[in-house]
């Protein structure tokens, strides 16, 4: 790769804010065009270690869990899924990321306000930021070939959501089943991380725009 393709990024950046213009549009989806035994709301990573406390906690990311707790009590009879971010001490992906979500700290737990919602049989934790690593998940989804419809929330959007949507989206592509993913935007985010410029807005752009890209449904909410 020639790295002085880099130096001007006129076009890019035009390109971007029309990306950003589109994805700042989208629309509602209506809630009765969903049927509670064939549609089922995935959580990714809503826990304690991304929204309230350790080194991966961010407010951004909190400030969208009225939006989750009020979604799951609209879907109240629609089955739901949870997975938990959750490692040991010595965790290989911590050569990546900083120690976050370690068992015992609290880090891993699920966060209060979605506890009423969640099932221990549909709950799963996760030593990877992709949920498809996720001990008992894809036997989950093989017992439930019924389920046609997975709504999408969670955190953060541009590392696990995306990671997990994508390769849920190709599983299902590789074995011929025709699966809607539909992404909420009001139950996603990521953080701000200034000194690896990890800008949020930025990084929900390329994340948006890449799975809409990738056959993802995007809006913003349900109406």
């Amino acid at each position: 790769m020639d790295l002085s393709l880099f130096q001007d990024l006129t076009e890019a950046v035009q390109t971007l804010k029309k990306i950003g213009q589109e994805l700042s549009t989208l629309p509602t989806l209506p809630l009765k065009s969903l049927d509670p035994e064939k549609t089922v709301l995935l959580h990714i990573d809503i826990v304690e270690g991304f929204l309230h406390k350790g080194a991966l906690s961010s407010p951004r990311v909190a400030d969208m869990l009225p939006y989750v707790v009020d979604l799951n009590e609209r879907l109240a009879d629609f089955p739901k899924i949870f997975i938990l971010d959750e490692h040991g001490e010595e965790a290989e992906e911590f050569g990546a990321y900083p120690p976050h979500c370690v068992v015992g700290t609290g880090e891993s737990e699920l966060v209060e306000a979605l506890k009423p919602f969640a099932k221990k049989e549909h709950t799963f934790t996760k030593n990877s930021t992709n949920l498809f690593h996720a001990p008992g998940f894809l036997d989950l989804i093989e017992d439930h070939p019924e389920w046609d419809t997975y709504l999408i929330v969670g955190d953060v959007s541009d590392i696990c959501v995306l990671q997990g949507a994508l390769t849920l989206k190709t599983y299902f592509n590789q074995a011929q089943q025709n699966k809607r993913l539909i992404l909420l935007t009001k139950g996603v985010e990521t953080f701000d991380l200034t000194a690896t410029l990890h800008d949020a807005t930025l990084m929900n752009l390329f994340t948006l725009y890449n799975l809409q890209m990738n056959g993802i449904e995007l809006y913003e909410d349900l109406s």
